[in-house]
């Protein structure tokens, strides 16, 4: 463990896609514990001290002791989330709305604008990331996702297979014959059209 007090309080890492995501480091998870078992054992010591009895006594100490650990929580993600949003502003600044999704999505999006050139109707997505397909959904806008759609589009999905020299599109037990590629944008990035 890395001891380090800007490691451990002024420094979050971020991680994942949410400000949710604040990560507690294993040393300040080691002082939150620490800071509830002090807390239990001064608050039973002060309530034993005012004619409490032992049982009242622990109930309202564990009240004490994790509404202060929740509080040092709560700055602890303030600062990560704060960090957060200086990054974001940092990163962002002076960036027009299709440059921002541009920066952030570069692969999708390229994707999409290339994509939404081609689409005259509905399409269906094959892919395991719920993350990108929905941001890939949203950059098709107004098109929408359906079954059995006359186009379909795969994003790095280990299931889906799709075969140049017969035509043959499989994923489980759907096979398509005679799909045609439309958009080959990278090997795990592709779209076809059904016959």
């Amino acid at each position: 463990m890395n001891w380090d007090i800007e490691h451990i309080f002024l420094n979050p890492p971020l991680t994942g896609f949410t400000i949710l995501s604040v990560f507690l480091s294993p040393e300040f998870r080691v002082i939150v514990y620490f800071v509830i078992a002090v807390t239990l054992a001064t608050g039973i010591l002060y309530f034993r001290k005012k004619k409490y009895i032992l049982p009242d006594a622990f109930r309202k100490s564990i009240i004490a002791a994790f509404f202060i650990s929740g509080t040092l929580y709560a700055i602890h993600a303030d600062i990560g989330w704060a960090r957060w949003l200086a990054a974001d502003i940092e990163k962002y600044r002076g960036l027009s709305t299709q440059e921002k999704l541009r920066k952030n999505d570069t692969v999708i999006y390229e994707f999409a604008k290339k994509a939404k050139q081609i689409l005259d109707e509905d399409y269906q997505i094959y892919t395991p990331y719920d993350i990108a397909e929905q941001r890939l959904q949203y950059y098709l806008l107004p098109l929408h996702r359906s079954k059995q759609a006359r186009y379909i589009i795969v994003i790095a999905d280990d299931y889906s297979v799709y075969d140049e020299r017969t035509g043959i599109f499989t994923r489980g037990e759907t096979v398509i014959a005679n799909a045609q590629p439309v958009l080959v944008f990278d090997p795990d990035l592709y779209m076809l059209r059904r016959p």
